[in-house]
């Protein structure tokens, strides 16, 4: 799924920009450098020239403990272990994420780090993106990356922040043989950002390309769009949620109202303190011209939405037109981040049974009961 779309066919001088240079150690600097396969735009991210080989501390993706000779996707494919090891996820059965799980969904422009212990933390709707799980000693970190997010280091920084020195694993899914080669594009981008963090992550599964792709007549799809990781077993296993956390609708517009390229674009849903489910605030003011374009596409039937603002059309599943169409009617109804959340961030806890909104405090003290995210008004499964 990439609502990014909508954004570029409206207004496509907001492609989310590279910074020119990222810092990740005291004397490891990063540039982005485009290049150019099968007309489409990569980016690698090299050591700069002023960095001399003896400082540059990278570590590299590993597979089976040894560093490959590539980490570009068509090559990772034909790698027998990695092989392997897409045959035995394509055979685990499907974990079914309803309301009465305990979950944290990410979808685009979000991340979750959560602990080992209870619940599960994963992704869906990952047509032509990729769901990243990165795993060590703490838990999981999950990122859903799009062509855009996928050059974002701001965003793709978020895959080794707060884990310290320690080595992890890294699994992916999602991104299949789609026709206009958008997955081959992000998973390119995804391996070279995390083949030049200082850090060795050991490339346990790139359920990927070639091995996520069912060819059903003349088009080709992908054949798991959702992945998630139990957080007692530790296991990462296929993935179907029914249910895709609080506020869906709410952190859908995230991706469609942007206010810059700065971290408070991207959501983290997992209160690192008290565990809650946490939709934050940001701030962004949607312009009268986009307002007007939203109006356009909101009179389009479903058939017509689809095609506008999805970058997989043929892939997507029943919920994207409805999703959109929802997201979009919420932006227009509230324009400006202090609109959408005029009482700031939006934080559920768990009862046991589901999540639930959680008030924030009057000034006399007093808080209110606290209720279903079902009564939120963008709480859309």
């Amino acid at each position: 799924m990439s609502c990014a779309l909508i954004t570029h066919w409206l207004c496509p001088h907001r492609i989310t920009p590279c910074p020119a240079f990222m810092d990740y150690s005291t004397d490891l600097e990063l540039r982005p450098k485009p290049f150019q396969r099968s007309n489409r735009r990569y980016v690698t991210f090299l050591p700069s020239p002023s960095i001399s080989a003896q400082t540059f501390r990278v570590m590299t993706i590993m597979i089976e403990g040894r560093s490959p000779s590539s980490v570009d996707i068509d090559f990772i494919v034909k790698t027998p272990h990695i092989s392997r090891m897409a045959r035995e996820f394509e055979a685990l059965p499907t974990r079914v994420i309803d309301r009465g799980t305990k979950s944290w969904c990410v979808i685009q422009n979000e991340s979750c780090k959560a602990p080992w212990g209870e619940g599960v933390v994963g992704s869906t709707d990952a047509t032509t993106c990729v769901i990243l799980f990165i795993l060590n000693s703490y838990g999981v970190t999950v990122l859903h990356a799009d062509e855009d997010s996928s050059q974002n280091l701001d965003y793709m920084q978020r895959c080794v922040d707060g884990s310290g020195d320690e080595d992890a694993d890294l699994y992916i899914v999602g991104g299949y043989d789609d026709e206009k080669g958008t997955s081959a594009v992000v998973v390119n981008n995804v391996l070279q950002y995390l083949h030049a963090c200082p850090r060795k992550l050991e490339l346990r599964q790139a359920f990927v390309g070639a091995f996520n792709t069912a060819r059903p007549g003349a088009i080709s799809l992908p054949k798991h769009q959702a992945a998630c990781v139990d957080l007692q077993s530790r296991a990462v296993l296929p993935a179907h949620f029914e249910y895709r956390g609080p506020a869906f609708v709410t952190r859908q517009c995230r991706l469609m109202a942007q206010s810059s390229s700065g971290p408070n674009c991207f959501g983290d849903l997992r209160d690192a303190a008290t565990g809650s489910f946490r939709v934050s605030k940001w701030d962004f003011e949607m312009s009268q011209s986009m307002l007007a374009s939203f109006r356009r596409l909101l009179q389009f039937d479903d058939g017509s939405l689809l095609k506008y603002t999805s970058t997989s059309p043929m892939a997507e599943g029943p919920r994207f037109a409805s999703d959109t169409r929802a997201t979009l009617q919420t932006l227009v109804r509230f324009p400006t981040g202090a609109k959408l959340f005029p009482n700031g961030d939006l934080v559920f806890c768990w009862n046991g049974e589901e999540w639930v909104e959680e008030e924030e405090q009057g000034g006399d003290g007093s808080s209110r009961q606290q209720r279903s995210d079902s009564s939120v008004f963008t709480g859309v499964n």
